[in-house]
């Protein structure tokens, strides 16, 4: 577990630990002008601070123990502590605190100028074009920069370098398809669906900058031609961009959605989980030309939510839930998490998302809009 032991920051300089000054943004007080180093740590441990008030009495006083008055906690302390980080990040975030490069990658984010992002992202650039190129030795000395320079926010780098390993464990899924799979196939299918969120959030934050992301898809078009995997990597990418597509379209309504992920203990929880058996090929659906929506009572992650204190609605593409084979029931994770829950299917037609970044077309967003409106209506 990390440690917080010096998170206190003075206004003009930093306090940390050797784990958390390695990995450092620069971020602007309210107080002061003067920008200061906060890794990604100090900044949950921060935020944490700022939210104090949704906490229970008693993990207050161990977060204050531990982040305020800088002291050791034991071993039941610690866990009351761990288990409160991890439930307060999954409802500020809609993800699990343990995806630790999408979660360093959005603090980190949220906090950089204008010019650290373009910096990154320059970088980036340029080591998907040595890789486009072959050039082995510029691609060595462009992933030592990167990592040196940007050790937390690995997102894109470690898309493409998992993307064989993904391809791997979506096989072995397929080939336990049938068989006793409550202990085998659970890290089996965790695997897929955390490097699925990873990609689908890299391909949502950066959706301004098309011309990177076109470099982006054609070097892991190369990395998947190299491993036999190009027709995998296609279908992949049409339910990867549905689901963005799906995302933006509410953002755009101003539903305010997150990209969702169950919570660890949901995901472990096996019996939570049925074998999509509607769970297809993509071969036809470009062939669809109207956008059309349909209530479901099954959820497939990463997904897209949006919420109020009564209920909360998950929503994914049809694209990207054909691609799936397992899928979450609504009914059971409801009674668990004690709340009214509706699941949506948003079929969105190739024409009407942009196939690089996902941005869907305005005759889409108007669709999903109107629809919105009059299934609030009826209520």
């Amino acid at each position: 577990m990390e440690n917080f032991n010096k998170i206190k920051m003075p206004e003009t300089g930093v306090s940390a630990n050797k784990e958390n000054a390695d990995f450092v943004t620069k971020i602007k007080t309210e107080k002061s002008e003067k920008s200061i180093c906060l890794s990604a740590n100090q900044i949950v441990a921060r935020e944490m601070l700022d939210d104090i008030s949704v906490f229970s009495d008693e993990e207050r006083v161990v977060i204050e123990k531990k982040l305020i008055e800088e002291e050791s906690l034991n071993n039941k302390e610690q866990a009351i502590f761990d288990k409160a980080r991890i439930n307060w990040f999954f409802d500020k975030y809609g993800f699990p605190y343990k995806l630790k490069i999408t979660r360093n990658e959005t603090l980190l984010r949220k906090y950089a100028s204008e010019k650290e992002v373009e910096e990154k992202v320059s970088l980036q650039q340029e080591l998907f074009l040595a890789i486009k190129a072959d050039d082995n030795e510029k691609i060595k000395a462009l992933k030592e920069k990167y990592e040196s320079e940007y050790p937390d926010q690995l997102e894109g780098i470690a898309v493409l370098f998992g993307l064989q390993d993904y391809f791997s464990n979506s096989k072995k899924l397929e080939e336990l398809k049938g068989k006793k799979w409550k202990e085998e196939e659970k890290k089996v299918m965790t695997d897929p669906s955390e490097f699925q969120f990873l990609l689908t959030h890299f391909i949502s934050i950066n959706g301004h900058n098309k011309e990177f992301l076109r470099t982006f898809w054609e070097v892991l078009e190369k990395t998947a031609e190299t491993g036999g995997n190009l027709k995998q990597l296609h279908i992949m990418r049409q339910s990867i961009l549905g689901q963005v597509a799906a995302l933006k379209i509410f953002e755009a309504i101003g539903a305010k959605p997150k990209l969702s992920h169950p919570g660890e203990d949901v995901f472990k929880s096996i019996d939570m989980w049925s074998k999509n058996e509607d769970a297809i090929q993509i071969k036809s659906n470009r062939k669809i030309t109207e956008p059309m929506m349909t209530e479901t009572d099954t959820a497939f992650f990463p997904g897209v939510i949006t919420e109020d204190d009564e209920e909360r609605c998950h929503y994914n593409s049809k694209y990207f839930a054909d691609n799936q084979r397992f899928g979450l029931n609504l009914k059971k994770y409801g009674k668990i998490i004690g709340k009214k829950l509706r699941g949506y299917f948003l079929v969105v037609p190739t024409a009407q998302f942009d196939f690089i970044t996902g941005e869907p077309s305005e005759k889409i967003i108007e669709f999903v809009r109107d629809y919105t409106n009059k299934t609030k209506e009826k209520e």
